[in-house]
């Protein structure tokens, strides 16, 4: 079975930080757990799929929403061989697979104990043949579009308000707009209340499209947009632009993730898509993305298969060889000629990569692929206590000016000027991680988030310029406290 996939993630519109995550194993076998672009033939192992919406933005919901992802990812890379299971098999993996994510994020919040309260939800998919194989835990949405029949959800959201459209209370109409649509009855992170994940088995046929979201989409896009977006003749990864763009124009009141899967071919071909085709035909390299964005080779391995529909026989194909050479040995004599008329009249110089009589028009300057930024661990040491010594001072200032409001609100007391907040939180919710660095009290901890999340220049000189504006609101705010206690005391 061929599929092709594509994934994009933003933080929208009112958010100063992006608590979702996602998570692709083109191939579980050999342990892909990256993006490819192109289309690839399914292998036994499947493909995986994941989408995590963290919660708690005070409580570092993009911390567990890492967290899940990663469980996730140590889970499968240690199971057993996919080939062979069972249905039941695969529907306990994946409930096991939640359960472990978890209990990575419960242990993790009671070993830090600034991240108590953090959660996630989850939605995993594992595509094994011609079956999608859906979990999860909490509201994002998994849904399958099929031609001639339309758009479907396939998962139940774990929130108070499905539960009444499920009891037929409400209709989904009215469920999109009800003000308690974000209260959910279970996620990832709660050791109070473990969660219960559900699982489904969907049979799929070629044309089928798989469509996983957090509630940054749905919220801002009714079913009936979805569809009509789902159902438009494009490769997911315009989709996807698509969908991020008009949740945006919609307002982007939250994080939106899109994760899509498109089955171009059944378990025995039957595709006219053109781009299907030219993935069976293609030798085995493709260029594949990895989430960082940095482009690698990596090999795919595909299936023996027949010959496509329309493939020349083995006597057109010796002809076509044979031609072949010839148009090679002209093009080297001609080369040769061209290079013996240069010899002695001007200096050597590199051979143009065309000829010279080409048209300049068709000359293209070849550029390698940029490296990707990797923060050094010089910088890291160099910038991680100073960024520490100054989230303690953030957390001291805002807990004082906290007290210093609840004093007032007690006593009465109107005279007493308290520093306003909204600036210096600003500063520090405007640091790349925020939510992330300010649940971490350690050098450790907070080494793993900067690895994360300075994944650019840009955000390096983000955090740094973050990191000035921060100081200098904190030495106001500070002066402003001093004063105040000074006049206390007196």
């Amino acid at each position: 079975m061929t599929v092709r996939v594509a994934a994009l993630t933003d933080v929208g519109q009112l958010r100063e930080h992006n608590e979702d995550n996602f998570l692709v194993c083109a191939d579980l076998a050999e342990g892909n757990w990256f993006l490819v672009e192109t289309p690839y033939a399914l292998s036994e192992a499947g493909t995986l799929l994941a989408v995590a919406d963290g919660m708690g933005g005070e409580n570092a919901g993009e911390v567990a929403s890492a967290l899940a992802v990663e469980a996730i990812k140590e889970f499968f890379s240690n199971l057993p061989a996919a080939p062979g299971a069972g249905g039941a098999q695969v529907t306990q993996w994946l409930r096991q697979a939640i359960l472990f994510a978890h209990g990575r994020i419960v242990e993790h919040s009671r070993r830090n104990p600034a991240c108590e309260g953090m959660g996630t939800t989850i939605l995993l998919v594992w595509v094994l043949g011609p079956t999608a194989y859906v979990g999860w835990s909490g509201d994002s949405r998994c849904y399958l579009y099929r031609q001639g029949e339309g758009l479907r959800i396939l998962s139940d959201d774990h929130s108070v308000v499905w539960e009444l459209v499920q009891s037929g209370r409400l209709n989904e109409e009215e469920a999109e707009s009800h003000p308690e649509s974000h209260i959910i009855t279970q996620s990832l992170g709660d050791s109070r209340h473990p969660p219960r994940p559900d699982v489904l088995v969907q049979p799929l046929l070629p044309h089928d499209k798989l469509l996983l979201c957090s509630d940054g989409l749905n919220g801002m896009l009714t079913s009936e947009q979805i569809g009509q977006i789902m159902g438009r003749n494009e490769p997911p990864g315009e989709l996807c632009k698509t969908f991020i763009d008009a949740a945006n124009r919609q307002g982007g009141e939250d994080n939106i993730t899109v994760v899509m899967l498109e089955v171009l071919t059944g378990r025995n071909g039957g595709s006219t898509d053109p781009d299907a085709a030219a993935a069976q035909a293609a030798p085995p390299d493709f260029l594949v993305t990895k989430p960082n964005g940095t482009i690698t080779p990596k090999t795919i391995r595909t299936l023996r298969r027949k010959p496509l529909p329309g493939a020349p026989t083995a006597r057109q194909s010796r002809w076509l060889a044979v031609a072949g050479v010839g148009l090679v040995v002209l093009l080297l004599v001609a080369l040769w000629t061209n290079g013996r008329g240069q010899r002695g009249s001007s200096p050597a110089v590199p051979t143009n990569r065309y000829p010279a009589e080409a048209n300049a028009g068709n000359r293209q300057e070849v550029r390698p692929a940029a490296a990707p930024f990797i923060l050094s661990e010089a910088k890291l040491h160099d910038v991680t206590p100073p960024l520490l010594a100054l989230l303690d001072r953030y957390r001291n200032a805002m807990g004082r000016i906290q007290a210093l409001r609840e004093k007032v609100e007690r006593e009465g007391d109107a005279t007493t000027a308290v520093p306003e907040a909204t600036a210096l939180s600003g500063k520090a919710e405007s640091l790349p991680g925020a939510a992330a660095l300010l649940a971490v009290r350690d050098s450790a901890a907070a080494f793993d988030v900067l690895r994360r999340v300075i994944n650019s220049r840009a955000r390096l000189d983000r955090l740094e310029g973050g990191m000035q504006a921060l100081d200098e609101e904190l030495v106001l705010v500070e002066g402003r406290l001093r004063k105040i206690d000074g006049e206390e005391k007196q």
